[in-house]
């Protein structure tokens, strides 16, 4: 089997069953990982890192080159880089840091100081918050500014950044013009506290209404908001694809196929010393990895 198939059937393989192949690269060292890593796309590498238990992901991460491991932590969502940095040492975690813009950075650094698997840890601070005073055609016009970090609902904020309001997309462009956004945004609002565990955002009553929810802190200031799908994933992942990856393995055996043996060797050739020096052609498609 020449280098390129075997690439091609690593990255497929990667992309379906993150949290198998994340199980084998984190047995070792973080030097092979790291020249594992390099072979990949940024996002499958990406992805990959978040799969491997949290010290072995972050020791990948430390021993690869600077600006490789800068462009993959942009891959990652904001609340899955700093779960990754969060294991990291503070050395990485400046330099990485360091080396983004600002305003992601800034959003990282908040989440750093949440403990893991709570509702303040897992918010995206990027989501678009809107101040309470502006226009709805000055409103309109920062969303057409703005394509990243938009959801369904706009969530409003005083000047002190405190969320006060919700108005959905819709409601938003059929208003009129003239009025202010806070005549126009519902004043009743269903949010999570910041500390709140993943366990108690899963059963939240919000959840029936609403495809995301805001989180605030104690005294009410936005912190961002969770997608149920973002939820949902995080609480299934590592179960579903141990699940989806153990029949699929079955299957194969069961037909008489090495499939996940080929493949794990294929794997830990890649890792092995000479194997990659981090200039092998990578595929050229791109993208966010989820987190």
């Amino acid at each position: 089997m020449s280098m390129a198939t075997e690439l091609v059937l690593v990255e497929r393989f990667v992309q379906s069953y993150p949290a198998e192949a994340g199980r084998v690269l984190e047995r070792f060292s973080a030097d092979r990982a790291a020249r594992f890593l390099e072979q990949l796309t940024e996002k499958n590498a990406a992805r990959l890192l978040t799969r491997m238990g949290p010290n072995a992901g972050a020791a990948a991460l430390h021993a690869l080159d600077a600006d490789r491991a800068q462009r993959l932590v942009t891959e990652l969502a904001p609340h899955a880089a700093a779960e990754l940095l969060r294991h990291g040492t503070p050395e990485l975690q400046k330099t990485l840091l360091d080396a983004m813009e600002p305003s992601r950075a800034r959003a990282i650094q908040k989440l750093l100081h949440y403990p893991p698997e709570t509702a303040g840890a897992l918010a995206d601070p990027l989501v678009l918050a809107l101040p309470d005073d502006l226009s709805v055609a000055e409103a309109q016009r920062q969303l057409s500014r703005t394509p990243h970090g938009l959801l369904y609902y706009i969530y409003v904020v005083d000047r002190q950044h405190r969320l006060v309001g919700v108005v959905d997309m819709r409601e938003l462009f059929l208003a009129s013009r003239k009025e202010a956004l806070s005549a126009v945004m519902h004043r009743q609002l269903t949010a999570l506290e910041d500390w709140v565990s993943t366990a108690g955002i899963a059963v939240h009553p919000g959840w029936a209404d609403y495809d995301a929810l805001p989180v605030v802190d104690v005294h009410g200031t936005f912190v961002g908001a969770i997608k149920y799908r973002a939820l949902r994933q995080r609480l299934t992942d590592t179960a579903g694809d141990r699940t989806r990856a153990a029949a699929f393995v079955t299957a194969l055996f069961n037909m008489g196929e090495l499939y996940w043996v080929g493949l794990s060797t294929v794997i830990t050739a890649f890792a092995a010393p000479g194997r990659g020096s981090g200039k092998a052609r990578r595929p050229t498609s791109q993208g966010d990895a989820d987190g």
